[in-house]
């Protein structure tokens, strides 16, 4: 038994159990836990509940932030690709080769072929102002309106002509025309009348294979294409090629207008934003590892959080921090947390009403519970450690230099060399369990550097020929 930052935590033959205010929490195989015969218990300094099993090794609680559904909580499939939800409360998930997944009261339930969807392959969803649900299929159009499907194909007898009907992008814009976007262009829909334009190469449209579609606050409808960003002012449409870093046109795959007005588009190879309407871009780094350029959702919270679903996880950025500060490390949020696998998925991202955040990821739709969102921004700082200093890099016995030595490290005070032992290499380290890969340090040798060195995850400082002098070596690290 142990007392965590809220509760109180108990380990069993059983699996794990909390009791937080007078009721009790039980974490057993079926919400996770991977074995329940569990010996003993340990809280960290950070909070984490470490968890000692009877042979099974060593566990560590992620914490409740982070919630996975699966088949085995009762979705129909694991793989969402859409998110929404009606004005009752009611949500949908769209899913890869089974339907909508519809959860009302917390029960799941399926909306397939068998219920008249064109196909059980749902890419995107929206729901329009008279509470109509559309969704766009890899065969066709549906709309349920009131528990009833009706499905747009290709088919003669269609009311809706569309010159390609693998449909991956929908969006009702502010005077209630359906966007939908496909393989061939865009097509702009009455969903009154069903009165369809299809906009291609003959109309001036250049886009193909759209994945997401927004209109700004001048009435600007945006499109996410294959070969770049498109903009139709309601006469012509404008192409806008992003280039990436080695200045070559990349995907666009999401677009997001924040209250600012300031447009954020992501591409298989890494964050933009423009502020200006187009006429130039710029890039945020999410890291060093390429994984993380591949961009899938982008969602903007109440708060003005970026949310940003990479294949390495999902990215946090505070944008009022952005436009004060300029361009800031955004936070990470990984298997660390709670996420089991960090492939995110396609536009697969919403915040519900009740403020709960939903993400469609690899192994499962994620949900980030907003009773515990603050404690992912409670970790304290990394414990820092000075835990090697070396000369020539190689170990060294400061025993011989000085009798002034760390009784536990067995490192130097007050070290004094001579005028040739001047190559020296520091060995540093920040601890943190809740998100140990994203530690990040700077370093600095006064008496030699006049700045900082650059933020980075570099552990080690090597300094080599330096003059005579007196130096004092400073090192920093952040979560």
């Amino acid at each position: 038994v142990v007392r965590g930052p809220e509760g109180v935590w108990m380990a069993s033959r059983g699996g794990l159990s909390e009791l937080l205010q007078g009721e009790i929490s039980n974490y057993t195989v079926n919400n996770g836990l991977p074995y329940e015969n569990l010996r003993c218990l340990l809280v960290d300094r950070e909070g984490n509940i470490w968890i000692g099993t009877d042979g099974k090794g060593l566990l560590k609680f992620t914490g409740k932030a982070f919630e996975t559904f699966t088949r085995s909580d009762g979705m129909a499939g694991d793989l969402v690709l859409a998110v929404e939800e009606s004005k009752g409360g009611t949500l949908y998930f769209g899913t890869l080769q089974e339907g909508i997944v519809q959860l009302r009261n917390g029960v799941f339930s399926a909306v397939s072929m068998q219920d008249g969807l064109p196909n059980n392959t749902v890419w995107s969803l929206e729901m329009d102002r008279k509470g109509r649900l559309w969704a766009g299929t890899s065969v066709g159009l549906a709309c349920i309106d009131d528990e009833e499907v009706r499905s747009f194909v290709a088919d003669s007898t269609s009311p809706v002509n569309l010159p390609d009907y693998r449909i991956t992008a929908v969006f009702e814009d502010r005077d209630g025309s359906i966007w939908v976007g496909h393989r061939a262009g865009v097509s702009m829909l009455d969903p009154n009348s069903l009165a369809t334009v299809n906009y291609g190469l003959d109309e001036g449209f250049r886009g193909t294979h759209i994945r997401n579609i927004v209109q700004d606050a001048d009435g600007m409808v945006w499109f996410a294409a294959e070969n770049g960003l498109h903009r139709f002012d309601g006469e012509r449409f404008t192409y806008y090629p992003i280039n990436d870093r080695t200045n070559q046109g990349t995907k666009v795959y999401s677009l997001k207008l924040d209250e600012r007005g300031t447009l954020w588009i992501g591409t298989e190879n890494g964050l933009f934003y423009t502020d200006d309407k187009g006429t130039s871009f710029k890039d945020i780094s999410l890291g060093s590892d390429s994984r993380a350029d591949f961009i899938n959702f982008l969602l903007i919270d109440e708060v003005q959080h970026l949310w940003v679903g990479t294949n390495y996880g999902i990215f946090e950025l505070e944008l009022d921090d952005f436009y004060e500060n300029g361009p800031v490390s955004p936070k990470s949020h990984t298997y660390h947390e709670g996420i089991p696998n960090l492939e995110c998925n396609l536009n697969a991202a919403y915040q519900d009403r009740n403020g709960n955040y939903w993400f469609g990821t690899g192994g499962g739709l994620l949900r980030l519970n907003v009773r515990f969102r603050e404690n992912l921004n409670m970790q304290p700082p990394p414990e820092l450690i000075l835990y090697d200093i070396r000369l020539f890099q190689e170990q060294t016995d400061w025993k011989e230099y000085t009798n002034k030595t760390d009784p536990i490290t067995g490192l130097p005070r007050e070290l004094q060399l001579k005028h040739n032992k001047n190559h020296l290499t520091f060995s540093f380290i920040g601890i943190n369990f809740s998100n140990p890969d994203f530690v990040r340090y700077k370093y600095k040798l006064d008496g030699f550097d006049e700045e900082w060195s650059p933020v980075g995850n570099n552990r080690f400082a090597t300094y080599s020929n330096l003059p005579p002098g007196e130096y004092t070596f400073k090192v920093l690290a952040m979560n």
